[in-house]
């Protein structure tokens, strides 16, 4: 096996200091599991942004070397932190996918859309809460027709009647970070909220009486389920389940979160999950995206952080060890597979995934034209990096 290189393409900003811990032990933590392990891998840090004034004033800018758009990217695996924060980095990570890195997440649509999670869990068979689309307000008529009424083109209260009634939630549909996230109790806050969000897509949603709510690291085929609560101080948000999260939750739990994260396209991530009163069912309620979930020791316990950051570090050597397909567009899948398998073949990954999904998908892999190519791209990489 050749020489493979995992990289951190990540951000730091005033509000999130306590990444620094994470962020900063990246490479040394692969470095020593590599050692561990004796394999052939070096960990890296690329492409620190500083994205805000609170974090420029602190010295981090945006370290984006310029990149000929026709390169091979060096790394054979990078875990992004920063695609759905900054422009220059999401464009620097679809170069990657298109040259064969694999990128965690990277899927073909990462604009954290909560409304295409929905879609998708709900195709999928997973339980999902009511959830109705609504017309951005901006675009709705507004029409005042004396000091206690107002007309409106959209029947917010039939979609209201159809989540479930009050207590519902409106939440943006393309977003994160609690940004955004309103609970409706009555007619007066459905029409006042609905007017503040005027400029945002959002989403109307059951409320799920909670038995138990779960918050899921998801690390690739592993899972840590943890309790949460945001009302608690740092250090303190999060905790082992409850009581009340039994064995049988936890095996229910084990087997579909992450089926879950492969159907939406995001391996590494945190889902919000809970378990209703009325049902007794679980609930997928949210995904923070793999870019951005809570790795903080400054939210995390310090028992929960040293789990997650060793399940997290062993996930990714395994997964850059052993390539899974980067799903993209349909008219760019085999050139990105293709890719792969050029790089699998020059830094000795097992392709086993990747031979796996191209018989899926029909490809012809005629040897002598795929020979013919792979020595191209091993010689433009040998070219660029060396041996």
């Amino acid at each position: 096996m050749s020489h493979l290189v995992l990289s951190m393409c990540t951000y730091m900003d005033g509000k999130h200091e306590s990444l620094i811990q994470f962020q900063s032990e990246f490479p040394n933590s692969v470095n020593q599991y590599a050692r561990e392990k004796n394999l052939p891998l070096e960990g890296r840090i690329i492409r620190l942004v500083g994205c805000d004034d609170m974090s420029r004033k602190r010295g981090l800018y945006s370290n984006f070397p310029m990149y000929e758009i026709g390169e091979i990217v060096e790394e054979d695996a990078i875990f992004d932190r920063i695609g759905t924060i900054v422009q220059t980095g999401g464009i620097f990570l679809d170069k990657a996918v298109y040259s064969g890195t694999q990128v965690f997440n990277r899927p073909v649509s990462i604009d954290e859309s909560k409304a295409r999670d929905y879609m998708i869990a709900k195709m999928k068979g997973f339980y999902v809460p009511r959830t109705v689309l609504m017309p951005q307000a901006s675009y709705s008529r507004f029409k005042a027709v004396d000091e206690n009424r107002v007309d409106l083109d959209v029947d917010l209260e039939a979609a209201v009647r159809y989540v479930g009634g009050y207590p519902c939630y409106m939440k943006r549909a393309f977003g994160g970070g609690r940004a955004h996230v309103y609970k409706i109790k009555n007619k007066a806050e459905l029409y006042e909220i609905y007017q503040i969000t005027r400029d945002f897509l959002m989403v109307l949603q059951e409320n799920i009486d909670m038995d138990v709510y779960i918050r899921t690291f998801c690390f690739g085929s592993k899972v840590i389920h943890t309790s949460y609560n945001i009302d608690k101080p740092d250090g303190q948000k999060y905790g082992w389940p409850p009581v009340e999260f039994t064995e049988g939750d936890r095996m229910y739990l084990d087997k579909i979160m992450p089926a879950l994260c492969q159907e939406l396209l995001t391996p590494f991530c945190t889902m919000e999950i809970a378990k209703s009163k009325k049902d007794g069912k679980w609930y997928f309620i949210d995904i923070t995206n793999g870019c951005n979930f809570d790795m903080r020791e400054g939210e995390l316990s310090s028992p929960i952080y040293k789990v997650a950051k060793q399940t997290i570090i062993e996930e990714l050597v395994n997964w850059t060890l052993q390539p899974r397909p980067m799903i993209v567009h349909t008219n760019l899948q085999e050139h990105v597979l293709r890719q792969q398998l050029y790089r699998a073949v020059l830094k000795g990954q097992n392709p086993e995934y990747l031979l796996k999904f191209a018989k899926e998908i029909g490809m012809n892999l005629d040897q002598a034209s795929f020979n013919e190519e792979q020595k191209r791209f091993a010689d433009e990489y040998i070219k660029q990096y060396g041996n």
